[in-house]
């Protein structure tokens, strides 16, 4: 029996190996990620990005995280669920721009983070050149602060994209 909880122990315990924490102006994230993700700052204007390992650069798992310092209040006058189609033309004329095409849009989810009480959740899939892509927008009250999280992955890579969702699931919104 002692086996077994110990073997149980070392496979499930290593899964999130590091905490980061980010600091904005009105709440503190705190944020659990697997040993081999990263942390950097203002990659490519995303002030905050989490970066799964890949060997080919254009289909690694990246988190963008950009809090806003904008109270999330000021977005409640938007009805999200009836926004669906805002996103989408906004989406898809960003795709045609790029040469891209759409593969399908995601439905609309209300509170889709388990930590994070009010959140709403846009999504899209897209082919550009060889790769396939999915796109995952979540815009969430952190301490009434508005915070933006995106998910960018590739389609092919259900692996990574399943443990960036389980990563934002992770997050956890506190004072400064």
């Amino acid at each position: 029996m002692k086996y077994k909880f110990l073997l149980l122990s070392i496979l499930f315990i290593p899964s999130f190996a590091k905490t980061e924490k980010i600091v904005s102006k009105m709440t503190a994230l705190t944020i659990e990620l697997p040993r081999d993700w990263n942390h950097v700052t203002d990659l490519y204007g995303i002030p905050h990005a989490i970066i799964a390992p890949s060997f080919e650069e254009k289909k690694r798992t990246i988190i963008a995280i950009t809090p806003t310092g904008r109270k999330f209040s000021e977005l409640s006058k938007i009805d999200f669920s009836k926004d669906q189609k805002n996103y989408e033309k906004g989406r898809a004329q960003w795709v045609k721009k790029y040469e891209g095409k759409i593969i399908k849009f995601l439905k609309y989810k209300e509170n889709p983070l388990i930590k994070i009480k009010e959140s709403h959740q846009y999504g899209y899939q897209y082919a550009f050149q060889d790769t396939n892509k999915e796109e995952i927008t979540i815009f969430a009250n952190c301490n009434k602060e508005l915070v933006h999280f995106k998910i960018m992955s590739d389609l092919n890579d259900k692996e990574s994209r399943d443990q960036a969702v389980n990563i934002l699931n992770s997050i956890e919104c506190g004072d400064k």
